[in-house]
């Protein structure tokens, strides 16, 4: 448990690492990948700002962890559908054209936070996970 004093927002992709990354066993992946990932009795997700040996990672993952699930972190602090388009304009046979603004698609808007160790928490989405639609991809760690 972190006290919220603590934390420090990272409200845009340029403020999350670039690697973010979460630590776990194998044999929790088939249910992880299923439902995503949740804080397990804790306030927040943990997250590594990076895999293990890497400069500047103390803390955010456990050594013993055999799997390791990178994290789209700008696309799950922007939401899912990402910047929003908008409809086209202009003349079509002659007549002006009506611009349309279609209604945007649900936005997830993930926050993401730092705290004192380093460690990169988030409270996940409405339901309180990281859904797997944010999931990069997954690395082997031990055999």
């Amino acid at each position: 448990q972190v006290p919220a004093l603590e934390l420090t927002p990272l409200r845009t992709p340029e403020a999350l690492p670039p690697t973010l990354a979460h630590g776990t066993r194998r044999r929790l992946w088939a249910p992880i990948r299923a439902g995503g990932l949740a804080p397990m009795g804790r306030t927040h997700i943990h997250l590594a700002p990076g895999l293990p040996g890497d400069p500047g990672v103390r803390s955010g993952m456990r050594l013993d962890s055999e799997i390791a699930i990178i994290i789209d972190g700008p696309r799950a602090l922007a939401g899912e559908g990402g910047p929003q388009r908008r409809g086209g304009g202009g003349r079509r046979w002659g007549y002006p054209g009506i611009r349309v603004t279609p209604p945007a698609p649900p936005a997830d808007g993930i926050p993401f936070f730092r705290s004192a160790n380093g460690v990169i928490l988030t409270p996940g989405d409405a339901t309180g996970r990281l859904p797997p639609k944010y999931f990069l991809r997954v690395l082997q760690l031990r055999p």
